[in-house]
């Protein structure tokens, strides 16, 4: 069984088609989707 972080990390990369984008979130980290970014997204959902 795959973590939540592998499938997270697939869906990052699907999503940049391969390379984050580089619009910026509030973190300031690269690969963003709106006011949150998909690495934000991935720490919530491992935190939880």
């Amino acid at each position: 069984m795959r973590s939540s972080e592998e499938i997270l990390n697939d869906i990052c990369y699907e999503l940049a088609d391969g390379v984050h984008t580089f619009s910026m979130c509030t973190c300031g980290r690269k690969g963003c989707r709106g006011s949150k970014c998909i690495l934000c997204l991935r720490d919530e959902v491992n935190k939880q």
